[in-house]
């Protein structure tokens, strides 16, 4: 191909996935995982993040503290709702079952067990490493803004009170998300939306800033993204589909 066709990776590869070729190296020619979109995707994120954090955040914090508490206890189902473990546990659970059953009943689910390690593996390598830059930034959490106010650093504090950037739910809640976008793309703009309504309740709980928000949405989706072209470029699980300008992919 001359590398300036643009495709998406967002349907379901029928054939059974073989996951040696995981680490098999690449048999065609294509562009790099992460691609100047994504850098671009970053930049924007991070400016952002900035920007709410001199700006938004103090908004956005004061906006919540007056809030109905109807309002504020209907957002804490949602954000409960938003853990991790909701999609984590079921994955592995699932994962684990394929080991003790008949070969032919895995035969049969081999297409969503690859499904469900991706679940697994995006879920918990997004959250790992949100973490490692939770306790590397160490940010105050928003219950500390009366004492501290908005901008308050304390590196490897090793103490949730300090993990405030970015936020683990929304890493994880759009890495889920993204997932569902590729699963079902007709639907994509109205999951990445969800992921966002999941993301700004950790807000109104007074769990995280703003800008927290805008940080693990965007870490969660490009983590999910990159391991999907990885796994488009072995032909696992996914395949290029064109005609999608949401997630794009050049071979």
């Amino acid at each position: 191909m001359d590398g300036k066709e643009q495709i998406s990776i967002l349907s379901i590869q029928s054939a059974p996935a073989n996951w040696a070729r995981f680490w098999a190296p690449l048999t065609v020619p294509t562009r790099t995982i992460f691609t100047n979109d994504d850098a671009l995707i970053v930049a924007l994120a991070l400016c952002f993040s900035l920007l709410a954090g001199l700006h938004l955040d103090v908004a956005f914090y004061e906006v919540s503290q007056t809030l109905p508490r109807n309002s504020v206890e209907f957002f804490a189902i949602i954000t409960e709702a938003g853990k991790s473990e909701w999609t984590l546990v079921p994955a592995g659970v699932f994962l684990l079952c394929m080991l003790i059953v008949r070969k032919d009943a895995v035969d049969f689910f081999r297409l969503w067990i690859g499904h469900a390690a991706f679940i697994f593996f995006t879920g918990a390598a997004s959250g790992l490493l949100c973490n490692f830059f939770k306790n590397l930034i160490g940010r105050a959490r928003p219950h500390l803004y009366a004492e501290y106010g908005p901008a308050a650093f304390s590196p490897f504090e090793l103490s949730s009170t300090w993990q405030s950037w970015p936020s683990g739910h929304s890493t994880t809640i759009a890495a889920f998300f993204t997932w569902l976008a590729f699963m079902v793309p007709a639907f994509r703009w109205g999951f990445l939306a969800m992921a966002l309504v999941f993301g700004l309740s950790r807000v109104i709980v007074n769990a995280h800033f703003l800008s927290d928000v805008i940080a693990g949405l965007a870490l969660g989706y490009l983590f999910t993204l990159i391991t999907a072209r990885y796994c488009v470029q072995r032909n696992l699980l996914f395949k290029p589909v064109p005609g999608n300008v949401l997630m794009m992919v050049q071979r």
